[in-house]
């Protein structure tokens, strides 16, 4: 068919491209890329920004791991560097990079007898690692030539005066950590589309919605954009909700037709997908979504059922992550040994909810 005879006007599908956590040496450099150019990092972090389901249960997670301190108060509040930060602040962002990227890494800095005099928490997308994994190299954008630094990376009875103490978690079998949920990447990417759907369906309603055939010649490529152009900004928008699909052709008759288009329940479509992303995501972290006030399904919480889940968690999931980061600072030198406080929620008998 000569396609000058009829345009057809429409959206392109694509492909969804979701990034994998790949790892390569590169020899030039040194060091071992993350991800598609170096940069999975931050796709995880992005992912922890936009999907509101994954950043409340991993706020909520930093919470219950952290939110009672140190059994040592002093410790505690102890100053760690000279920022002003303190002990418990530097262990709540070392578990904030453990939950979103599944490692932490913390600047180490000696005097010149090999005692630690401070220690500084490092974003863990701006480091890499070299293969066998004994240096550490920073810098603040691996998507931007910029200058990266080179440190050696902590070791066991080594005392470098300025060096980079680097954990990722247990079950991670490559260079890097990953998190708990990297299982779930794919439901958090969806959950995020669907929220990105919803926003466009209100904005200019994304799917086509009905077409409109001119019938009376095809006009030049200049004419047809000015027409789509003119036709969208009447009936697309917030308040007009209706995105058009335009089709120009050669026809006797002169006369313009539009036809609409079937929805196919794209409502219950999305709301089953989306029912089925979020369960997915709290398998990931073994939680119920009553625990991080994410149920909508219910109109308040039964004591009892929540005092059940919340000891389920707490000992499948929040002890192991304290005595695991626990472990972790302990390695770095007894003086930074400390014990989180178990967490716990205070019912009151006369209400159905619980308080923190």
């Amino acid at each position: 068919m000569n396609e000058d005879n009829i345009k057809v006007l429409t959206l392109q599908m694509r492909e969804a491209n979701i990034p994998i956590p790949k790892e390569t040496e590169d020899k030039s450099k040194g060091f071992v890329t993350f991800g598609e150019g170096n940069n999975y990092p931050a796709f995880l972090y992005d992912c922890y920004s936009e999907c509101s389901i994954l950043q409340s249960i991993i706020n909520g997670l930093i919470d219950y791991v952290c939110g009672n301190g140190f059994t040592d108060e002093n410790l505690s509040q102890k100053q760690i560097n000279k920022k002003g930060e303190t002990f418990i602040d530097l262990v709540k962002k070392a578990v904030a990079d453990y939950a979103i990227f599944g490692a932490f890494a913390l600047q180490i800095i000696r005097n010149k007898n090999g005692k630690i005099l401070e220690l500084y928490w490092i974003d863990a997308r701006r480091v890499r690692l070299n293969e066998d994994e004994t240096l550490v190299y920073y810098r603040k954008d691996w998507t931007k030539n910029r200058e990266t630094k080179k440190y050696d990376r902590w070791q066991r009875d080594y005392k470098f005066d300025n060096c980079i103490y680097y954990y990722k978690r247990p079950a991670s079998r490559g260079v890097y950590g990953l998190p708990m949920w990297s299982s779930v990447v794919k439901d958090v990417t969806t959950a995020i589309e669907i929220s990105k759907f919803h926003l466009s369906s209100i904005l200019n309603n994304f799917a086509a919605s009905a077409i409109i055939n001119f019938n009376n010649g095809v006009p030049t490529k200049e004419e047809q954009k000015d027409i789509e152009r003119r036709i969208n900004e009447k009936f697309s928008g917030s308040t007009n909700a209706a995105r058009m699909m335009l089709v120009f052709n050669n026809n006797k008759e002169q006369a313009v037709t539009a036809e609409r288009l079937s929805e196919d329940n794209f409502d219950q479509k999305y709301q089953a997908l989306s029912k089925s992303v979020k369960e997915n995501i709290f398998v990931a972290f073994r939680a119920q979504p009553q625990l991080f006030g994410t149920d909508p399904d219910r109109t308040g919480f039964n004591s009892q059922e929540y005092q059940e889940s919340f000891k389920l968690f707490k000992k499948t999931v929040i002890a192991p992550i304290q005595s695991e980061i626990e472990s972790a600072f302990a390695r770095i030198d007894p003086a930074f040994s400390f014990k989180l406080k178990e967490f716990e929620i205070d019912f009151d008998p006369i209400q159905t909810h619980p308080t923190i």
